[in-house]
């Protein structure tokens, strides 16, 4: 079975990024909830399960490349590059957060 999570082309990368800094605030919630879900089935708190599965997809052996791939193939039927998508959302929501963190004054005293 061929590998569903394929590289975002620089063009891909580039709108996918902007359209990930400017989503709704229900988008924001769902991907909250996602988060949420990912964290109670032992995932990492700011990745979303698409995010993961993307991952495990394309970094995983075994049962985790395979159960990745399939939901990534069954999640590129709704929307296609989903896992490459999420996880530059993921990214993008990742650096905002630490542009944000990184200009406050807490953060700035002790470097």
């Amino acid at each position: 079975m061929a590998n569903p999570v394929q590289p975002l082309t620089p063009a891909e990368l580039a709108q996918q990024e902007l359209e990930d800094i400017h989503q709704s605030w229900f988008h924001r919630d769902a991907v909250a909830f996602d988060e949420m879900a990912n964290v109670f089935a032992g995932g990492n708190p700011d990745e979303t399960i698409s995010s993961r599965m993307a991952r495990w997809a394309t970094e995983g052996t075994g049962f985790k490349r395979a159960f990745g791939s399939a939901v990534c193939a069954g999640l590129n039927r709704i929307e296609p590059d989903h896992g490459a998508k999420a996880e530059v959302a993921d990214m993008v929501r990742g650096e905002r957060i630490a542009a944000l963190e990184a200009a406050t004054p807490t953060v700035k005293a002790s470097e």
